[in-house]
């Protein structure tokens, strides 16, 4: 296994077992901002004016929002899977579609 570090202690390179490399990047709060790995899996992550995480997003597959209250304890966390919202999309153009129509579509 190998790990590279930045001047702020941030790890910005790793090698697993499986020879997997990853790299990160960090703002100017030292919060992970970003990482991608040799498979070319990502993560993007944002944050509050308090540093704390209110967007995650892995590889546009699917995002999590997270909310807090006023004593910064997580109350929510939702999550959109984009592949299932997509195919929502699809699903809905589809069905305006006459019964007729559809079989004109996939005749061609």
């Amino acid at each position: 296994m190998d790990e590279k570090y930045d001047e702020n202690g941030n790890l910005i390179y790793d090698k697993d077992a499986h020879d997997i490399e990853t790299w990160y990047r960090y703002d100017e709060n030292n919060n992970e901002i970003h990482s991608k790995n040799s498979n070319g899996y990502e993560c993007w992550y944002k944050y509050d004016e308090k540093n704390r995480i209110v967007y995650i997003n892995h590889s546009n597959i699917s995002k999590y929002y997270y909310k807090y209250d006023k004593n910064n304890n997580k109350i929510s966390m939702s999550e959109k899977d984009i592949i299932i919202e997509d195919l929502k999309k699809r699903i809905k153009k589809l069905n305006k579609f006459t019964r007729f129509e559809l079989m004109e579509l996939f005749d061609e």
